[in-house]
Formats: structure tokens, C-alpha cells, sequence
């Protein structure tokens, strides 16, 4: 990760402490958060089992970064990607938690990138 000051850069943009330091991110397949899920690796079963409590965390992907939320939905929980591209925001389906594998982020990371 890169910083500049306290402040994270994320896709040459400035994250201000407050907000990576709130809001759990996944940067080259590791969970950071502000509590012992830190270090965290996607597809493993920390990570699913994180993912059951789990409510919003950034994704960084190479070719860019978006929010993930999860909503509840019926009888279940969904999960959502979200990136804002040219002002327009962009809403992708990532499935049950289960579904949420480095690859499911992956390509979702394309899909919003080129949406």
C-alpha cells in the first residue's frame, strides 16, 4: 500500500485516514480492518466467516477499485459491487456470501471497470 502522510492513495487518489481506518479493505487478497481479522486471506474460511458479519468493504483490484455492500434480500444476504464511473454510479450482483471468492472480485472488478 501506498501512502502519502497518514492519507492511503488508492488508483492515484487520496483516502483519507478516517476512511480506510473505518471501513475494511482488500488490497492483493488480504482483509485489512481495524481488529484482529487483519491480514485476513480471501477464499479462506476466516474470510467467509468474516463475510457472515461483514457489511461494506473496498476492493482493490489492478484495474481499479469499488464498495462492496452487503443487503438483505428475502431470506437471505446479498452482496453488491458499486463504483462510481464518469458520474454515473454502477451496480453490479456479486451473489451470497459464499459466492465472494478472489475470482467473483475479480471479475467484478472488470465488469464495473468496463461498464
Amino acid at each position: 500500500m501506498l501512502y502519502l502522510g497518514e492519507d492511503l492513495v488508492v488508483e492515484g487518489k487520496c483516502v483519507p485516514k478516517s476512511a480506510y481506518r473505518a471501513t475494511p479493505m482488500v488490497v492483493s487478497g488480504y482483509l485489512y480492518t481495524n481488529d484482529a481479522t487483519t491480514g485476513t486471506v480471501v477464499n479462506s474460511s476466516e474470510w467467509f466467516a468474516w463475510l457472515e458479519l461483514g457489511q461494506t468493504f473496498y476492493y482493490q483490484a489492478v484495474i481499479g477499485a469499488f464498495t462492496v455492500r452487503c443487503e438483505p434480500r428475502g431470506n437471505g444476504r446479498f452482496w453488491y459491487g458499486f463504483r462510481k464511473r464518469q458520474g454515473k454510479l454502477r451496480k453490479v450482483y456479486l451473489g451470497p456470501g459464499r459466492a465472494l471468492s478472489r475470482e467473483r472480485l475479480e471479475q467484478a472488478a472488470m465488469d464495473l471497470a468496463h461498464a
